[in-house]
């Protein structure tokens, strides 16, 4: 299989540290697959080996831009599967994707209190977010929950079957 996977958060910490750990053991245990690993610029990557291509998609998360341009850049590279290991999945990339989802704290505080953007901004963000969540969830081949917790949380706020939620420990 050609196996993407939306790394743009590598040099994050958080889910960057997932990111780093998921690319390592995977380089390790896997010996088949082709991985195609999208990167920004001064992404703190290098392929392990032949099977794994760095492609450089230098655009920044949670934007516009991140919506417009990234199916376009997931498409061109023919994966079978499409791994987005944060919630952000592109609305309109319409190949085969997983998803992991850390955790839905955002839809339980709106934290418009705590924001530099101007209100309606800040709202139309939250409502953006939410329809990109939905997309994740409805769209998805799986849903990766990183605890029985979260995925608990998932299958009590969205109509998605239990079977379609696996729980993969962080750790």
């Amino acid at each position: 299989m050609r196996i993407g996977i939306d790394a743009r958060l590598i040099n994050e910490t958080g889910v960057g540290r997932y990111i780093r750990n998921l690319l390592t053991e995977l380089a390790k245990i896997d010996r088949t697959n082709t991985y195609v690993v999208f990167v920004r610029k001064a992404a703190d990557f290098e392929p392990p080996n032949g099977r794994w291509i760095r492609r450089v998609a230098d655009i920044r998360w949670h934007t516009i831009a991140e919506q417009i341009r990234m199916p376009a850049i997931f498409s061109k590279e023919h994966l079978d599967l499409l791994h987005v290991p944060y919630f952000n999945v592109p609305l309109f990339y319409f190949g085969r994707f997983i998803v992991t989802i850390h955790d839905l704290t955002i839809l339980h505080f709106d934290t418009g209190k705590a924001t530099t953007l101007p209100y309606i901004i800040y709202k139309m963000k939250r409502l953006f977010y939410y329809l990109v969540l939905l997309k994740a969830m409805h769209w998805s081949e799986k849903i990766i929950a990183v605890s029985h917790a979260t995925r608990k949380e998932i299958l009590d706020h969205f109509d998605v079957l239990p079977e379609h939620v696996e729980v993969i420990y962080e750790g």
